[in-house]
């Protein structure tokens, strides 16, 4: 039995052996490049080759660590220049004393044809300010950890197939045309920090994608795409997007609407495929307003009457809006909801004109109405704001118009200046007319107090108690009011008998007490006027309407709208408590 061990493991060592002795090594990646400048074909074309790291001889295109980044930036040392089509299968790349797990960092090269590599076998790679002035085309990497590019240019990209999690990377880039990323068995993840990329196009499936302060000048296309754990966009400026058929995770996807507003799109037709070719050919020849005009936005009459395109695009609001709520995002929320509804309004309105029945002109109308009233019920304040302005209106109106609750009118006007002109002409005072004035009213109060007096041995003594107290406070109004009056009275005699020095100024500080009191009445009239209002708009009831006229009816039109206006205000707050 252990005979039969030992000479598996023997086996086993031979074939390991056998298998590295079939990869051809190269001492450095300085002769690599020179191997490949000095190749006779015009593609090199390789397989299972190990390329060495030289600290000495490769110390300004090969480092271990990202540490030097900034440095060699800063630094004059040039770009090496590769002229040849590289097409390289089974690569690895390590250091002399150490494996292909250790981080390798490549840079300072500049590849002028393009560069085609299968099956990358290092667990940690990256490129460093380097220049691909053709394809870039990774495919089928083995690379476990990461595979990064640091402030790098790229005419296009292609990464398909990793065979491995490959977490891929592009920080400070710059892509000419495209970014296209395709995964089928394993699930890579992506990450873009600060690049330039005119079009993002990711097909099948991935782990995560996260993209932050990155510029998309046509768009993203996330392609029938499955992502199994996240993705997070920050701050990035995009031309359009598109997740038909995508599935985001609902609890970990990070997308504030702010950088989709007006941005949700579908690559529709075959024309946008057409356009999309012809600039990955070359680039230099975009013209984007041309092609974000291929791409189907529900914008125009003839988008909006394509109803299959239509609904596929609201899905993908719809799909967004789960995701809002699920997460808590009410900002992201509203403002999404608010770009849909008014594209289904468009649509509603676009029916109306080519089918004008009641039920589509009733559809129009409640979507316009909920779009200025409330913003399709996701601004209740908004609600609020109209609501004070349909009561002020009403308000102004009912100013005009008699009411019981006001208790100035034209004829006690007319009365309180008959009032000042008898002042004017009588040598009596304000207080000697203002008793003259109540007195009606005063004589009641005396003849009570004369009942009680003359009735006090006739009566219970709590009468007694009861009546005195109850006299006092009906008459110290007038016996204040009387008392001020004496006290503040500047007329002295008959006002046409004053000199002209006193007449003026008895004219002007009357005037002002006129003035005042007008104030004061309009300032009641106007209260009177929107208490009126609010009561009609909120349709509290009155019992007997307090007014006449076309105003009574006016205050029925009134309740109307108010308990109209009411009832959609109270479901959009519920739906915004609910949210």
């Amino acid at each position: 039995m252990r005979i039969a061990a030992l000479l598996i493991l023997l086996s086993l060592r031979l074939v390991c052996h056998a298998q590295e002795e079939n990869w051809r090594t190269i001492p450095s990646v300085t002769d690599w490049i020179e191997e490949i400048n000095n190749w006779p074909d015009s593609v090199y074309r390789q397989n299972k080759i190990e390329v060495r790291i030289d600290p000495v001889k490769d110390r300004h295109i090969a480092w271990q660590t990202m540490d030097v980044f900034d440095s060699i930036l800063a630094s004059s040392v040039k770009r090496t220049h590769i002229t040849k089509h590289i097409v390289v299968y089974d690569i690895r790349f390590r250091w002399a004393d150490l494996g292909s797990f250790n981080p390798i960092v490549i840079g300072n090269l500049h590849f002028e044809k393009p560069f085609e590599m299968y099956y990358l076998e290092n667990s940690r790679f990256a490129f460093f300010n380097s220049v691909f002035d053709d394809i870039y085309q990774p495919r089928l990497m083995k690379t476990r950890f990461f595979l990064n590019h640091y402030h790098c240019k790229f005419k296009r990209i292609n990464l398909n197939n990793p065979v491995a999690p490959t977490p891929i990377g592009f920080f400070n880039c710059q892509i000419e045309s495209e970014l296209h990323i395709s995964a089928i068995d394993d699930t890579p993840s992506l990450r873009l920090e600060n690049c330039d990329i005119p079009y993002l196009e990711v097909q099948n499936k991935v782990s995560s994608i996260y993209i932050d302060s990155c510029r998309f000048l046509i768009g993203v296309n996330l392609v029938r795409l499955n992502i199994e754990t996240a993705i997070d966009i920050y701050n990035s400026e995009l031309g359009s997007i598109s997740i038909q058929g995508t599935e985001l995770p609902s609890s970990n996807t990070y997308i504030p609407f702010s950088n989709l507003e007006n941005k949700l799109a579908l690559y529709w037709s075959s024309e946008v495929g057409d356009a999309l070719n012809e600039f990955k050919k070359n680039p230099k020849t975009l013209d984007l307003d041309s092609m974000l005009s291929l791409f189907y936005w529900g914008r125009s009459d003839e988008e909006l009457l394509r109803k299959e395109a239509f609904d596929q695009l609201i899905a993908s609001y719809y799909k967004l809006l789960n995701i809002y709520k699920i997460r808590g995002e009410s900002d992201s929320y509203n403002t999404a909801y608010i770009e849909m509804r008014n594209k289904m309004t468009a649509r509603s309105l676009l029916l109306y004109e080519r089918d004008p029945t009641f039920n589509r002109y009733f559809d129009y109308q409640i979507n316009r109405f909920t779009r200025v009233f409330s913003d399709y019920g996701t601004r209740p304040a908004k609600a609020i704001v109209i609501f004070f302005q349909v009561v002020l209106a009403f308000s102004i109106f009912y100013f005009f118009f008699p009411s019981s609750w006001n208790t100035t009118n034209s004829r006690k006007l007319m009365g309180r200046l008959s009032y000042l002109g008898s002042y004017f002409k009588s040598n009596e005072g304000l207080s000697d007319l203002f008793e003259k004035e109540t007195k009606d009213q005063y004589r009641d109060y005396e003849e009570f107090k004369s009942f009680m007096s003359t009735s006090e041995k006739e009566l219970p003594v709590y009468f007694k108690w009861l009546s005195k107290p109850l006299y006092n406070a009906s008459t110290s109004r007038f016996n204040l009011t009387r008392s001020v009056l004496k006290r503040t009275d500047i007329l002295d005699g008959k006002w046409a008998d004053l000199p002209a020095g006193r007449k003026a100024t008895t004219s002007f500080l009357i005037g002002i007490y006129l003035f005042v009191y007008l104030i004061w009445v309009l300032i009641i009239r106007c209260l009177n006027a929107i208490t009126l209002s609010l009561n009609a708009f909120s349709t509290l009831g009155f019992g007997e309407i307090p007014t006449r006229g076309l105003a009574r009816y006016v205050t029925i039109v009134q309740g109307f709208v108010g308990w109209f206006l009411l009832s959609i205000f109270l479901v959009s707050l519920i739906g915004q408590i609910l949210n």
